[in-house]
């Protein structure tokens, strides 16, 4: 079977980074979108941005919303305090039509320390052999669905949630990554033949 590597792209990261490299783009730090600006007919004229406890009206003839998740709205996240779904409220308030907010991304699994928050468990862990248990120390994600641990994120979500109770007491269901042999080295290639 192959092995999976775990690639993550800071897409964020990568676009402030470009962005800082364009004359015709301003980066505001620690600046907080409070609201768009709506023109008369209703079209979206710009945004109110809070600056250093100073509240701005900026205009444009385009916005886009790139405002992160909504995990906050959740008892249980692995997503940062700033993902309250502000974007979607935002659009909501100016008209917009909001639909599939049970797409919104999410992670099943965490790490659950009393009185920490959630850190994220990817299922880059399960790909690489990490297994579901119930506090018993048996998986049950097989009779969830015939992927198992790999299942897409709504079953896992579904199977951890009927396997953990909701009493503060009760059990939890745990992950367990075995150990794994190394990676084989990949293959040489053999040599180019010789040029004629």
């Amino acid at each position: 079977a192959p092995r999976w590597r775990s690639r993550t792209l800071h897409l964020g990261r990568a676009l402030v980074a470009k962005a800082r490299t364009l004359a015709n783009i301003t980066v505001l730090e620690n600046a907080f979108t409070t609201d768009l600006l709506i023109a008369e007919g209703g079209a979206i004229a710009g945004i109110e941005v809070r600056i250093r406890g100073e509240t701005r009206q900026m205009f444009s003839r385009a916005v886009l919303l790139a405002s992160g998740g909504a995990g906050q709205v959740f008892s249980d996240t692995t997503n940062p305090l700033v993902a309250t779904g502000d974007g979607v409220a935002m659009a909501y308030r100016a008209g917009a039509e909001i639909s599939d907010l049970e797409f919104f991304q999410f992670h099943p699994t965490a790490l659950s320390v009393e009185g920490a928050p959630r850190f994220l468990l990817s299922e880059a862990l399960r790909r690489e052999g990490a297994l579901l248990l119930t506090s018993a120390q048996a998986r049950f994600m097989p009779r969830s669905h015939a992927l198992a641990e790999l299942a897409p994120r709504d079953v896992a979500a579904r199977a951890l949630t009927q396997q953990t109770p909701q009493a503060p007491t009760a059990g939890r269901a745990h992950a367990r990554l075995l150990a794994l042999p190394p990676p084989a080295a990949p293959p040489v290639p053999p040599p180019s033949p010789p040029l004629a």
